[in-house]
């Protein structure tokens, strides 16, 4: 795996269920989860207390990498423009039973 690169594998899957509702878990998609922005999302923190880096990328601009931290700006609010999309989530896999913290200042 390259480093900065999401491998799905590690993704705490045993964890799901104990995140949303049967539904979300079964239908609801990655990148949608986090360009809504939403503050009730389950893995959005999960973002920001792993450090990841979101790459988002416009037809115009080409892309550009956006760290999770400064990505969510308010309530359903992100940084991206209007005709950008997600094009990856980077984050490291830490080990099993690893703690994250995030902190607001």
């Amino acid at each position: 795996m390259v480093s900065g690169q999401l491998n799905l594998q590690c993704v705490p899957v045993p964890l799901g269920r104990w995140f949303a509702g049967n539904q979300i878990r079964n239908v609801s998609a990655l990148g949608g989860n986090i360009v809504t922005g939403s503050p009730i999302s389950d893995l959005n923190p999960v973002w920001m207390a792993s450090n990841a880096t979101f790459t988002v990328a416009s037809a115009e601009r080409g892309c550009r990498d956006v760290p999770a931290s400064h990505f969510f700006l308010g309530y359903r609010t992100v940084d991206m423009k209007p005709d950008e999309i997600l094009l990856k989530v980077g984050a490291c896999c830490a080990r099993a039973c690893t703690a994250l913290h995030a902190s607001t200042g």
